[in-house]
Formats: C-alpha cells, structure tokens, sequence
C-alpha cells in the first residue's frame, strides 16, 4: 500500500513517483485536474482549485488560473508526462516535478483549498486555507 513520508527537512513526499498524467481537464466547478496512473489499479489525481504556476524545463514560467480557458496550453501540454516527485510543505505548498523538468507549484491560498490530491489508495491531502495552514492529511 502507498504511503505519505515526510523528509527530514519537513516536506512530506507523495508517493506517485513514476506515474503517467494520462489526463489533463478542466472541471467548472473544482478547477484543473491531472488524472495520474501507473497501468494498473493504482490511481491519482492533483485538483488545483485557485491559480497555480507551470514553469517549463526551458525556465519559461506560466502563472495560470483556474477560472479561465485561455491560456491552458501549458497545462494541457503535461499530458502523457511522468510524474518524478511530488512534495508538499507544511505551509501548504504543492511542488510537482516531472522527468522533462517541468515544474508545477501551487501555493496555498488564504481563502480556499488551493490544490487537493487524491489517492494512490486512500491517501488524500488537501491544502486548507489560511496564511500558511498545514495541510489535511489522510491515509
């Protein structure tokens, strides 16, 4: 069974390592989600409710909302990317690394659950809102 573990410098590492993002969409009501998978039962998904960043492996950065169509492209662009690490901060930062260097951070949000993952398994993490609010955690 997958499990959350927390390094020694306080960041927790989410356990879907190696995982395709075998879908990109858009949700009207909860934001942008990537759909993450390993070929078998082992299913992920990383919702981002508020706006977030996409900073390509060229430094090229993309501050996107969740609100809006246009300019998505970035986004849409990590479908069929691996996923190499996922950490989280204790102040409710969300950083995900890809093989290509992608980068994909969302901070957290004084109002609202700015990103939320879900699985592999029962793992689900949520960024509660508030001025550097330790996430909800769930395993």
């Amino acid at each position: 069974m997958p499990e959350l573990h927390k390094r020694d410098d306080g960041h927790w590492v989410l356990p879907v390592g190696g995982a395709s993002i075998y879908r990109v969409c858009r949700m009207a009501d909860t934001g942008i989600v990537l759909e993450l998978g390993w070929g078998d039962d082992q299913d992920a998904a990383i919702r981002f409710s508020c706006d977030f960043v996409v900073r390509a492996a060229d430094g090229t950065t993309h501050r996107l909302s969740t609100e809006r169509l246009d300019g998505l492209a970035p986004i849409l662009a990590l479908a069929n990317g691996t996923v190499r690490q996922a950490t989280f901060d204790t102040n409710g930062n969300l950083t995900v690394v890809l093989e290509d260097g992608t980068v994909v951070e969302a901070a957290n949000h004084p109002d609202d659950e700015s990103w939320e993952v879900t699985g592999p398994g029962k793992i689900l993490v949520i960024a509660m809102p508030g001025e550097a609010e330790e996430p909800a955690i769930w395993s």
